[in-house]
């Protein structure tokens, strides 16, 4: 089922928000290595999954149109204020250069906004999606 797969690939989001979060203020390259690319596995299935998932939670019609449209504005406007953010925690600081000190900094910043989403990702996942004969999967 897809929200059972759902919560498995969040034990996989939490393995490499850890490695990333142990990797970067440390500078070992085979966590930070890992990380992203099991945050990217991560990332593949779910925005696999999700949009299923998001088309079986909404109405047919206008209301899955609707749901769509919101989901893709709010994708839009998290891959925009990810940078924003980091640039200005870049500005905060008052330095023009980078250092790496400064970079581990605004990259863990990121992660923040990865535990965020968690409690609502774990809410879909124990809601369940409903199957083809209207049982829960």
């Amino acid at each position: 089922p897809r929200s059972q797969v759902l919560r498995y690939n969040v034990i996989g989001g939490l393995v490499a928000a850890a490695c990333l979060l142990f990797g970067f203020p440390s500078d070992a390259m085979w966590l930070i290595v890992c990380g992203c690319v099991i945050m990217s596995v991560h990332n593949q299935c779910l925005y696999g999954i999700f949009p299923v998932l998001l088309k079986e939670a909404s109405a047919d019609g206008a209301d899955n149109a609707a749901a769509q449209s919101n989901s893709q504005t709010a994708s839009s406007l998290g891959r925009a204020s990810g940078p924003f953010l980091q640039l200005l925690l870049i500005w905060m600081t008052g330095n023009e250069n980078w250092s790496a000190s400064e970079l581990h900094w605004i990259l863990l910043a990121g992660l923040v906004f990865f535990a965020l989403y968690i409690p609502f990702v774990c809410r879909v996942a124990a809601m369940g999606s409903p199957s083809v004969d209207g049982q829960e999967e």
